[in-house]
């Protein structure tokens, strides 16, 4: 009997250790190898998260001089939509609200910066893949850093820029608040070098290392970008350079044909989706960069949620209030 509990004693503190060694491993095992940045494909891998799904389309028609109030003869209008027609704040925070494009986006710039960190922590960008993945980083920190301060700053005026108030523009991989974001606004000018900066840094190292091009900032959508960007820069020497460098000299080969989306058939909901995935087609020259954006517009303009696409006369003296 004294055996016994001898050989068991000794069986239940080998388990027991046994145990502890596991928990321990377990313990030492980061839950998610995702969160260590310390491969390029991995980098690469969470510039996915950079790209914004969000939309402005939907509150800058409902605020713009094309829509007319409808109220209550509309029984498919919606609260944030006449918050929105109305120029009210937004209490209703949906996909489409000013506070989820503004958060996003800056979510977007975290990824970005988070991978350009990363990239140095591993020695810098030495070879093509880091490098392409650099230029896609700064390229995504500078695009979504010209959709909010277009969307909520004035416009960019080269006499009067250098005082408007601009956004927060982020450059390392902190965990912005909205306290933060909005406590540290520089001016629209110093917003717009900052940009430039990362545009013409980042160019440069885009060498289309992707498996689905379309999908990410490849060397013709960040011509595009930057064309767009330097019109709205007033550096127009710069918005043709990028220009000629996207187009060539052919730039018919990049307009939309119309007329091929116009004979589809468009009797069912699905021939509207066969049309859809025609016009977003990745083999066409004409889509540069394809993203994905979540919103209601698409619903709201075309069945007429809070609002009519209608000619008013009355627009212009509700904006004077």
């Amino acid at each position: 009997m004294k055996i016994n509990n001898i050989i068991y004693k000794g069986t239940l503190l080998a388990a027991s250790v046994a145990m502890l060694v596991s928990c321990s491993d377990f313990l030492d095992t980061m839950p998610d190898n995702r969160t260590t940045m310390d491969e390029p494909s991995k980098i690469a891998g969470l510039l996915v998260t950079a790209y914004p799904q969000t939309s402005n389309v939907l509150i800058n028609e409902l605020m713009s001089d094309n829509m007319d109030y409808m109220g209550p003869r509309n029984s498919l209008g919606d609260r944030e939509g006449d918050q929105m027609f109305f120029w009210q704040e937004d209490k209703i925070n949906g996909n489409d609200s000013p506070d989820h494009i503004w958060s996003r986006h800056y979510n977007c710039i975290e990824q970005a910066n988070q991978a350009l960190a990363s990239i140095e922590e591993l020695g810098g960008a030495k070879t093509e893949e880091l490098q392409n993945t650099k230029g896609e980083a700064l390229l995504l920190r500078a695009y979504n850093s010209f959709l909010l301060v277009n969307e909520f700053s004035m416009a960019y005026n080269s006499k009067t820029s250098d005082k408007d108030m601009g956004i927060y523009y982020s450059t390392s991989p902190e965990s912005l608040t909205e306290i933060q974001t909005q406590t540290n606004r520089g001016t629209v000018a110093s917003v717009y070098e900052m940009i430039a900066k990362d545009i013409e840094a980042g160019i440069p190292l885009i060498n289309d290392n992707y498996k689905v091009p379309k999908y990410h900032f490849n060397k013709k959508a960040a011509y595009a970008f930057a064309t767009r960007f330097y019109l709205y820069y007033e550096k127009w020497d710069k918005a043709k350079e990028y220009a000629d460098k996207l187009l060539g000299s052919n730039p018919g080969a990049y307009l939309r044909d119309y007329r091929a989306l116009q004979a589809i058939p468009l009797s069912t909901s699905d021939q509207a989706v066969k049309i859809a995935e025609a016009y977003c087609n990745a083999s066409l020259d004409c889509n540069l960069l394809i993203q994905t954006s979540i919103s209601n517009a698409g619903f709201a303009l075309v069945h007429g949620s809070t609002i009519s696409v209608i000619p008013t006369r009355t627009i212009s003296q509700r904006r004077s209030v």
